[in-house]
């Protein structure tokens, strides 16, 4: 079953079945599992350009980026630089909802059918330095401070209740 959005009047809801709401807590747990180990070291963030890209030039991944197939996992893909809604055709859907865009033809298959919306908020949650412990600090107890922060589990739990996962 695809996923299918049904717009209310100030909402848009999607409907998924269960197949993809475990991709999508799969992706979630990927997400912070990479980061948090050491969120400086390996969120897709390029400091000259001063913004996230799906893959650096060191080899560094964005949220999306973790999961694209092989093929694209380089520097030089074409939409390395582009927004999700670009990649997506996201925004051709803006006046008439027919169906969920998806960024299935970017990734490997088995993250196939996850909604442009949900990659969307995984990604806003990568790039949102609040959401990190970078090891900038120091604990009580000298040990570097890293990992995910307050802020950080606050909102995989925002992400979580929005979309029932």
């Amino acid at each position: 079953m695809k996923p299918y959005i049904q717009k209310t009047s100030s909402r848009i809801i999607v409907k998924l079945d269960d197949v993809i709401m475990a991709r999508m807590r799969k992706v979630l747990a990927n997400v912070i599992r990479h980061y948090r180990r050491s969120p400086a070291d390996t969120r897709g963030w390029d400091d000259e350009l001063r913004q996230c890209q799906y893959t650096t030039e060191s080899g560094r991944y964005c949220a999306v980026g973790l999961h694209l197939r092989e093929l694209h996992k380089t520097h030089e893909w074409p939409h390395n630089d582009s927004s999700l809604e670009d990649i997506s055709g996201m925004f051709k859907y803006a006046d008439r909802v027919f169906s969920s865009p998806t960024l299935d033809e970017y990734l490997e298959p088995e993250w196939g059918g996850i909604p442009v919306g949900f990659w969307g908020d995984v990604q806003s949650f990568h790039d949102a330095d609040e959401n990190w412990l970078t090891g900038q600090m120091l604990k009580a107890d000298g040990v570097m401070d890293i990992g995910i922060s307050k802020d950080g589990m606050n909102n995989i739990k925002r992400i979580k209740d929005e979309w029932n996962l």
